[in-house]
């Protein structure tokens, strides 16, 4: 695949940017993946903690309880129904 040529010679300046800085722009590099896989940990943490949440309250119309069956299947775990009434005190 052939690329046209590159008459304004901004590749070749940001290529001899990059290669004078490499250093530098290796560790924002690593940096940024770092950051983007904390947050993708923590946005599929808060998920998985808002449907356990919602499929705890005590406040229960069908929707949630077609969803929480779907996440029971799912994950193959059985989700624990309190009942206030019936807990030892």
């Amino acid at each position: 695949m052939d690329f046209p040529s590159d008459r304004t010679g901004n590749l070749h300046s940001t290529y001899q940017f990059l290669d004078r800085n490499w250093r530098f722009v290796r560790w924002i590099a690593l940096a940024t993946l770092t950051l983007e896989v904390i947050a993708l940990l923590l946005a599929l943490y808060l998920r998985y903690v808002s449907q356990q949440a919602s499929c705890h309250s005590h406040r229960r119309d069908e929707e949630t309880i077609i969803h929480c069956n779907v996440v029971r299947q799912q994950t193959g775990k059985k989700i624990r129904k309190s009942n206030p009434a019936t807990k030892n005190h």
